[in-house]
């Protein structure tokens, strides 16, 4: 049972006195969430583009890379290429495919590109082909490949549709870069409900089959009412703060591996999460000792 449900049937059992010494101490409680809106806002859009947004376009983009992976093999045997005889420019956009990014050669050989590993042994290593190679870290479509890297390889190869690449694009700059950089005061309540209307059209986007969509949107649809109630938290809405710090932890372990963030403000991401942490951890203190004082009063309640 919720603990608003259980507050409120132990209150209507209780005298009008007792009921009263309840209500004060949830009014004189100092057992709040200390963390401003906008910030409320920057968490829950941070949970959205990590727990929901960040899984789908994985799948997605894995399907497509996988894809095409499949053609070039077929077409121009990428995956037995040499130093001296392999792809140098992907015809069809006359991007540059930089080889540094893959099979660990810039670790290897630095500057000395012919010497290069040259074979593209799967599609994760094909998309890493088209990215800058400090993107380029993660060693599967999993965990290690964040929304950044994603939403750059929808960006940068021509595989993808049109509408789609522009809604990356514009998630990427108004949404994930937003959220990445800790500016909490541009979190407004204008700009939230846009970017999850954005998620959402992003989502719609994609092409994928009706039952994954309703339910990504559904879990999209889930973040954004729940952050509502975030926002609007009291000592009565213990348990959603609790479901907030779970998935908050994910991301906050997500964000120190070093595989994972790979922009410059990788570090300020993580000092704000964990601040965030430590709040939860007060607010998660003062609930308790909250609900001894109700037990207290229930205790004394027993014994007249």
């Amino acid at each position: 049972m919720a603990l608003h449900s259980i507050i409120s049937s132990l209150q209507s059992r209780l005298p009008q006195d007792l009921q009263g010494q309840i209500q004060a101490s949830v009014s004189s409680s100092t057992g709040t969430l200390d963390l401003d809106d906008d910030v409320k806002r920057w968490v829950v859009i941070g949970l959205g583009l990590h727990n929901v947004l960040t899984p789908a376009l994985r799948i997605f983009v894995c399907r497509i890379v996988t894809k095409m992976y499949t053609s070039l093999v077929a077409s121009d045997h990428i995956n037995t290429q040499t130093s001296h005889n392999y792809l140098r420019t992907y015809l069809p956009t006359k991007t540059k495919l930089n080889y540094e990014a893959i099979n660990n050669n810039k670790t290897l050989y630095g500057g000395q590109t012919w010497k290069y590993d040259r074979c593209v042994k799967n599609p994760f290593d094909l998309s890493k082909l088209f990215l800058p190679t400090h993107m380029a870290q993660y060693i599967a479509f999993d965990s290690t490949c964040d929304s950044s890297a994603l939403l750059a390889i929808i960006i940068n190869i021509d595989q993808f549709p049109l509408v789609v690449q522009e809604d990356a694009n514009e998630v990427r700059t108004s949404v994930r870069n937003c959220w990445a950089h800790c500016n909490f005061l541009q979190w407004t309540p204008t700009k939230f409900a846009a970017s999850f209307q954005l998620l959402e059209s992003f989502i719609k986007k994609m092409g994928v089959n009706a039952t994954e969509e309703n339910r990504i949107l559904g879990d999209i649809h889930k973040w954004k009412t729940d952050g509502m109630n975030f926002i609007n938290i009291s000592m009565l809405g213990a348990e959603l703060v609790g479901e907030i710090q779970t998935a908050t932890q994910a991301l906050t372990k997500c964000t120190q591996e070093d595989t994972i963030e790979t922009d410059s403000n990788f570090h300020q991401l993580q000092k704000q999460l964990i601040k965030i942490e430590t709040k939860f951890e007060e607010f998660k203190t003062n609930t308790g000792k909250w609900l001894n004082e109700i037990g207290t009063v229930c205790f004394n309640f027993s014994f007249l």
